[in-house]
């Protein structure tokens, strides 16, 4: 019982004045155990001093000394540290070398002053000036005193205390081990720091390869399919030239038609690769709380043409609110919906939007009665570019649904479609959730889909 109060007040004290900057929390634990070391081992030599008869001088000096050290922890708790530093390495040297003028020394004091320039060193490492500025004074104030000693007797007769000298190379050689106990410590941290520093570096240049490989492969593709509209635009604009030249305006609305087919399939890979450039242009995206169930809004607002044109009931149950990246959100919910309205040959198609939560996971699914997937194609669709079908059965790029996986892995998440062909399909968004912002409706999230 009496061990474990030891330790939980040692344990107490050597955390006396610390704070977040770990670096120099070790400084202050390892002042705060100085002190409380030497200062307790200078009250034990007053106590013997008194008692075996030694000198007022002697036991006033070990007193004041020990009641010195002590002090550091007082300034520490009130977060005066810088005090507390220069006590320990400008006043306390002062004072020994005061006392060895005064009573001629053998009191143990080459131990003190010799750790005391690694106490010096190891305050202050990192402020040179003042780390040489206090130097040069332990050495002026060592050197007077032992000038006082050469030339003039002790000011007074000290008896020996067959003690002191035992007592401060053990307190020394105890602090020393302090002090090298710290520096273990230290290299350990920055050999961690070290081991994290060059994981993250591997980490990030990892991700730099892929994001390489992928910029090439895009590139590539991006300009191959760019350049194929394109070649059809210049080809049935040179014909439309050739016709009016020869006043021969027969097909002439038929190759207008073919050269503004061409220019919207560029405008919609234009759109798409802007789309695409924001999304993966390396800036960390702002997250807020944000409601679903205004996105589903907005997307229903933006797809009002095509929604209109084919008919579409698009049912959007009760969505929750969740942290994340607005934009983001927007080009999922937008992808998914727009694909479900594109492949889909019914006279009314029907999308159905609906969430739950799942094992602390945000599931979002988006269900369509369209032309359905064949399973073989599963992981094909959320390539880029990759398409099932031509641009004169179904108009696009084939980069939504792999800009939508992309910003899915991004987030942690995983996305996955069940599809049946001539019946549907159901792509299922699932993302994890952030416990502190996610703001969640009980009635929200017991919505079903039925």
């Amino acid at each position: 019982m009496v061990k474990e109060h030891i330790i939980n007040f040692w344990n107490q004290v050597k955390l006396l004045g610390t704070g977040e900057n770990s670096e120099e929390n070790d400084t202050i634990s390892l002042m705060n155990k100085m002190g409380i070391l030497g200062g307790s081992a200078c009250i034990v030599m007053f106590f013997i001093s008194t008692t075996t008869g030694s000198s007022i001088i002697y036991s006033i000096m070990a007193l004041f000394l020990g009641l010195t050290l002590l002090l550091t922890l007082v300034l520490n708790k009130f977060n005066k540290t810088h005090i507390s530093k220069l006590v320990v390495t400008l006043f306390i040297p002062a004072l020994v070398c005061l006392y060895i003028a005064i009573s001629g020394g053998a009191f143990g004091e080459n131990s003190i002053l010799i750790v005391s320039i690694f106490i010096i060193y190891t305050y202050y490492k990192n402020e040179p000036k003042t780390m040489t500025k206090l130097y040069l004074a332990g050495g002026f104030f060592y050197l007077c005193a032992q000038l006082r000693v050469f030339f003039f007797p002790p000011l007074f007769t000290v008896g020996d205390n067959p003690y002191d000298e035992f007592v401060a190379f053990v307190v020394c050689v105890i602090w020393l081990l302090m002090i090298i106990s710290l520096y273990q410590k230290q290299i350990v941290r920055q050999k961690e720091e070290q081991e994290k520093l060059i994981s993250e570096l591997q980490e990030k240049n990892g991700s730099l390869i892929k994001t390489t490989e992928e910029l090439e492969q895009f590139t590539y593709i991006a300009s191959h399919d760019l350049k194929s509209p394109l070649r059809t635009i210049i080809s049935f604009l040179d014909l439309i030239k050739r016709d009016v030249t020869r006043e021969r305006y027969d097909d002439l609305l038929s190759k207008l038609d073919f050269a503004r087919s061409g220019a919207e399939q560029m405008n919609y890979l234009v759109t798409d690769i802007l789309e695409y450039s924001k999304i993966t242009s390396g800036t960390k995206r702002k997250k807020k709380v944000i409601d679903l169930q205004t996105i589903a809004d907005k997307v229903r607002f933006n797809l009002t043409d095509i929604l209109e044109k084919k008919k579409v009931d698009l049912y959007v149950f009760p969505l929750p609110k969740f942290y994340g990246n607005e934009t983001e959100m927007t080009v999922i919910f937008q992808n998914f919906i727009e694909n479900g309205v594109k492949y889909n040959e019914e006279n009314t198609p029907n999308i159905f939007v609906k969430s739950n939560i799942e094992n602390d996971r945000l599931i979002l699914q988006f269900i369509d009665n369209g032309i359905g997937i064949e399973e073989q194609y599963f992981e094909k669709i959320f390539l880029f570019f990759k398409r099932l079908h031509t641009n004169e059965h179904y108009k696009g790029t084939g980069l939504g649904l792999g800009l939508c996986k992309k910003i899915i892995d991004d987030m942690d998440g995983t996305v996955s479609v069940e599809s049946t062909m001539n019946v549907g399909s159901t792509f299922t968004v699932s993302l994890p959730i952030d416990q502190e912002h996610l703001i969640v409706q009980d009635e929200v999230l017991s919505a079903e889909y039925s």
